[in-house]
């Protein structure tokens, strides 16, 4: 893939919305002493060129309520339909690792009846 050419003021922008990815584009364009609608334009031109892929949100997930972590190992039993499973989630190995934030062990114990239920149902 060819490098992309950017000028200063798209590097600006750059450095603008990383450090924070929610800024309107008015309060760029402010500080830029450029319009929002070129913000928007020159930031439309950098997603489609994949040179911003996205923005993300980091959660606080304590403070949301989830405080219990579990790491949770899973091994596909080689069924006849075992090699559908994995056709569908597009994976070649028959071990998964989820990694589950939830409110308390309750909760976790609730996923694992839940899924214990799915996997009869599903391997039956």
């Amino acid at each position: 893939m060819s490098k992309v050419n950017l000028d200063e003021i798209d590097h600006q922008i750059l450095d603008i919305l990383i450090d924070n990815t929610r800024i309107p584009f008015t309060d760029i364009s402010k500080r830029l002493v450029i319009s929002a609608g070129t913000v928007h334009v020159r930031v439309k031109k950098m997603e489609e060129s994949g040179i911003i892929k996205g923005s993300s949100l980091n959660l606080d997930y304590v403070k949301l309520g989830y405080s219990f972590i579990a790491y949770v190992g899973i091994f596909l039993e080689k069924t006849n339909t075992t090699s559908e499973v994995l056709r569908l989630l597009m994976i070649s190995l028959l071990l998964l690792l989820l990694i589950l934030q939830l409110e308390s062990l309750i909760f976790f114990v609730k996923f694992v009846l839940v899924t214990h239920t799915m996997q009869r149902t599903l391997f039956l």
